[in-house]
């Protein structure tokens, strides 16, 4: 039997933008160290998370699977081999905890650029002060980030993503040079889409007419007009009231631009980031730009008023589990149920009694031939998702 220590390989990359080769060359970088050190490698145990940040633990199925298998009896390898300290995680707490679930599997771990082995007697200082300076790379890096979406901001440019009715057009700079042979990339110019902006006149228009965010979603879901983004855990892309609702309140159809409404920020529980919404204060509000306006000022202003005289007329709000209002509380299921057929949310209807009811029903229009190429649907079950309400 070989007596060498027997090593695995644990390796991380955090973008999606990021090349896959990222695992290779990390993995490349531990093989020469376990080569150097006459440790036998065992790849069929050796992990991996792609595109997963190092900021948390959650959604990491690599690094878990590695923490399960390593407390298997017998223990299948002594040593993890991972390129530096930052590719375990970039937050000080979390890796800590791991260093100490390895060590408590008699399993040690080996971090190739930094030559750090644990179980040596100077390793945990010099671990903290390693793994503190990730933290903070991560942290510094986000700051930067927004600085720089500011700065593209200042200067006209676009610093996010699209907004339904225009699209964005790269600006380059030709004395720099950027990646795979481009020019320099300056930034992103917005620009009106023909197509989509007449449908965000129609939309005002129809708005503006009288017609509910409701109908709005069935008028556009009958000339056969996209939605902006995908819809998630629907059966079919249908437009939604928030969408709707979204489109005729943003001034950015004025050709105002605004930045900094809202900040993502990671939920400690969920590994997800959020987004919220940020005071006015903090909002960045860039000069008026009459070559991007797509709604006229009084037709603008009609739709506003209109909404205003109509928000009496809202209804329960829709925030689930422990985060409800006190407006929704008392309903045991605001906000949680799904529709077993079509994935719409079930929402409250009638408050007397109290009744759910299917929202891709309701709001976004679906109607029987968009159920029928489902699985094990009848019409009976389409009657059931379209119509009945269950009752508290």
């Amino acid at each position: 039997m070989d007596g060498r220590e027997r090593c695995v390989f644990y390796a991380r990359y955090s973008n999606p933008r990021q090349r896959r080769a990222s695992i290779e060359d990390q993995n490349r970088n531990c093989q020469e160290a376990a080569d150097e050190k006459g440790w036998r490698r065992l790849p069929e145990y050796d992990p991996a998370d792609e595109a997963k940040t190092g900021v948390t633990l959650l959604d990491r199925s690599g690094i878990q699977e590695l923490v399960a298998v390593a407390n298997q009896k017998p223990r299948p390898f002594d040593i993890i081999l991972i390129d530096d300290t930052s590719r375990l995680g970039r937050n000080v707490g979390d890796v800590c905890k791991l260093v100490d679930k390895f060590d408590y599997a008699g399993v040690k771990l080996y971090f190739v650029t930094d030559e750090l082995m644990s179980g040596n007697e100077s390793f945990r200082e010099a671990f903290i002060a390693k793994a503190s300076a990730d933290e903070q790379f991560s942290r510094k890096l986000g700051k930067r980030v927004r600085r720089g979406r500011i700065g593209r901001f200042n200067a006209g440019y676009n610093p996010g993503g699209i907004c339904f009715g225009y699209r964005n057009v790269k600006e380059f700079d030709y004395t720099k040079k950027g990646p795979y042979g481009e020019p320099g990339l300056k930034g992103m110019k917005e620009v009106i889409d023909t197509e989509e902006s007449q449908v965000v006149l129609r939309m005002f228009h129809a708005a503006d007419e009288g017609k509910s965010d409701r109908e709005i979603c069935l008028m556009l879901k009958e000339l056969g007009i996209s939605p902006p983004q995908p819809t998630h855990k629907r059966a079919q892309p249908s437009w939604s009231k928030g969408a709707v609702r979204t489109i005729l309140t943003n001034q950015r159809y004025l050709g105002i631009r605004v930045y900094g409404k809202t900040k993502e920020i990671r939920n400690p529980d969920t590994g997800k980031k959020e987004r919220i919404d940020l005071p006015q204060s903090e909002w960045r509000i860039g000069e008026r730009n009459l070559d991007l306006q797509i709604v006229p000022d009084d037709l603008f202003e009609r739709v506003q008023e209109m909404r205003k005289h109509k928000s009496g007329d809202i209804g329960v709000q829709q925030l689930g589990g422990m985060t409800r209002t006190e407006a929704s509380r008392k309903y045991l299921f605001s906000g949680l149920l799904r529709c077993g057929l079509c994935g719409g949310k079930l929402n409250v209807r009638t408050t007397k009694p109290t009744r759910y009811g299917c929202v891709e029903y309701s709001e976004a229009g679906l109607v029987y031939e968009q159920l029928h190429h489902l699985p094990g649907v009848t019409r009976a079950a389409i009657h059931l998702c379209a119509e009945s309400e269950t009752p508290r």
